[in-house]
């Protein structure tokens, strides 16, 4: 029996405070074949839900980037067509002025629990949500980190079974990481999203899109611009695009800068590759010529020069360059994927297979006797030897 003053819907309680508002818009004529999927797995209806034709109008039901002030309007925008017996959530929640909070929080899969997917795995725990992880064959610095993040280990099969999975890999290992979820994700039922958050140029994640298409699992083209998110800080920019790229902006409310471009699937591959060839690429010529300065023994009147006629670019180099060589493995990559992205101009596409050349370079030496690594940060600091 439903408590007193509380209407009762299909054998459900609706509660006055809304909470359970959802309930009586999810158990409408129009969705009650697919009501079934939710009462045997509430995690495979959130993911149809916010897909359906209904989500753009309820969205704020999930407080997704809605001011209080607009919410009642919201409430209105609910279709009568949508509610049970021509009765809208808000007909069933009488003196209810605030949207309820959403009491739907996803499983998302962070693959894999590097410097970045760490940070992103923790920002997503802190804000209340199930992270899972692959940890099979990972070193014990991985496990740390995980672990560190409240990430929890999952197998293949439970990864396939959330409701968002972010590839966070070195782009060389994009693809592979797709193909090797191919099986898993075909027998699946749940069909997460798929979310690329790699460093690859628009052909290589056209070849994510080929390996996925047979699983039925949709894709969304994400590139992230900026450092792993820190306690207190916005985070990096995650920047979505396809068909399927609001879907992942779902994950708003729980601590991710997301967002979406218009255009095809690969345009945030696009800005991704625009925006690291300048970065990357310019971090790549400064160093190569600080170490031919010092070795051509310029080094201090190179140093003098640029402390007094280009400050800004100094002062950046020194803050970029100083945290690169630990980073300098993974680049070398993502600077090959740069040179496919302009590779219908063959200079361009020349440089950019350099700086992978240089960073490849940099990377062995600092795997090695540190020698270049050293006579860069000498030359970076030389400010503080005065």
């Amino acid at each position: 029996m439903p408590i007193s003053g509380e209407p009762e819907i299909g054998g459900r309680r609706i509660l006055r405070d809304g909470r359970y508002a959802m309930i009586a818009l999810s158990e409408s004529a129009s969705v009650c074949t697919l009501l079934r999927m939710r009462r045997t797995n509430r995690q495979r209806w959130y993911s149809w839900f916010i897909s359906s034709e209904i989500y753009p109008s309820a969205k704020t039901l999930l407080g997704h980037g809605t001011r209080n002030s607009d919410k009642s309007q919201a409430w209105q925008a609910i279709p009568k067509s949508l509610a049970i017996g021509g009765r809208r959530p808000q007909d069933l929640a009488p003196n209810n002025t605030e949207l309820p909070e959403n009491r739907m929080t996803p499983v998302v899969a962070v693959i894999a629990p590097g410097m970045m997917g760490a940070g992103v795995g923790r920002r997503l725990t802190d804000n209340g949500v199930k992270v899972l992880t692959s940890l099979t064959g990972r070193s014990p610095e991985t496990l740390k980190r995980a672990s560190a993040a409240g990430m929890t280990p999952a197998t293949d099969e439970e990864i396939a079974a959330s409701d968002f999975i972010l590839s966070i890999l070195p782009p060389g290992d994009a693809v592979a990481l797709a193909q090797r979820f191919v099986p898993t994700l075909t027998s699946s039922n749940a069909k997460p999203v798929y979310v690329d958050c790699n460093a690859i140029s628009p052909p290589t994640l056209e070849r994510v899109a080929a390996a996925l298409a047979p699983t039925g699992s949709p894709l969304v083209g994400a590139g992230i611009i900026g450092s792993p998110p820190q306690p207190g800080d916005a985070g990096p920019r995650f920047y979505a695009s396809g068909p399927h790229a609001q879907r992942f902006a779902t994950l708003k409310p729980f601590g991710l800068d997301i967002r979406v471009l218009e255009g095809p699937l690969t345009a945030a591959s696009a800005l991704k590759m625009s925006y690291a060839g300048i970065t990357k690429g310019t971090q790549a010529l400064g160093a190569a010529m600080m170490l031919a300065a010092t070795r051509g023994g310029s080094a201090d009147a190179l140093f003098a020069e640029l402390s007094g006629s280009q400050p800004q670019i100094l002062a950046w180099m020194k803050r970029q360059l100083s945290i690169m060589p630990p980073k300098a493995y993974r680049w070398v990559a993502e600077m090959h994927e740069i040179a496919d992205f302009v590779g219908e101009d063959p200079a361009a596409h020349e440089l950019y297979v350099g700086a992978a050349h240089f960073y490849e370079q940099i990377a062995a030496d600092f795997d090695g006797d540190k020698s270049q690594v050293n006579a860069l940060m000498a030359f970076l600091n030389k400010d503080a030897k005065k």
